[in-house]
């Protein structure tokens, strides 16, 4: 069994790709929110930026969480604006779910 060096112990591997995966959808899951004009988005998102911030301290500050993050954050940036357009917003979801399929582990939803 393989793995994965933490900053508290030492986890299985198949943990840590569960974990991706079950946040890759989450990433996911901010299209079909938006599009169905779900009210609490702004409280999902928040939500699932602090997710992001803790599972970057607890997998020792991995870059492409942080890019992650940044592209969550760009997307909820954007869903505010007055002029919103959904082809950024959608693009940095993407962009957010592609990088989490770039780390590895992450199943095609």
């Amino acid at each position: 069994m393989i793995f994965i060096d933490t900053k508290y112990s030492n986890i299985p591997d198949f943990q840590w790709r569960d974990y991706k995966n079950a946040l890759s959808r989450s990433i996911l899951l901010l299209l079909p929110l938006k599009e169905h004009q779900y009210d609490k988005i702004n409280m999902y998102i928040d939500v699932l930026i602090c997710r992001l911030y803790g599972a970057n301290e607890f997998f020792k500050f991995d870059k492409d969480i942080l890019l992650i993050i940044e592209n969550i954050c760009g997307a909820k940036y954007e869903l505010n604006k007055e002029n919103f357009d959904f082809s950024i917003y959608r693009k940095l979801v993407l962009d957010a779910y592609n990088t989490m399929k770039r780390m590895g582990g992450v199943s095609d939803v």
